[in-house]
């Protein structure tokens, strides 16, 4: 799954042992990392967490950042992820 919107583009974990969504950001060359157990598919979860459907359709990205645990560089004229391999 790839979802791009202006300067980012979202990755849906790119095998079975890879437990985070990869948003790219390519004008800060920043990948950020959110952990799948933070991502839910009920929008008024009693546990909270990030509702699927803004992470997917890139809609609130304030709240998006909110749930990143890392953020790492990436080489973008490289045109390859550092930390999951993934090819833009």
């Amino acid at each position: 799954m790839k979802t791009t919107k202006k300067h980012l583009t979202l990755y849906a974990p790119q095998n079975c042992w890879d437990m985070n969504y990869h948003l790219l950001d390519s004008e800060k060359e920043i990948e950020y990392l959110i952990d799948i157990d933070d991502v839910t598919d009920e929008e008024d979860d009693e546990d909270g967490g990030l509702f699927v459907k803004t992470l997917f359709e890139l809609n609130d990205i304030d709240e998006i950042l909110t749930y990143v645990w890392k953020e790492k560089p990436y080489i973008s004229e490289y045109r390859s992820n550092l930390i999951s391999g993934t090819n833009l």
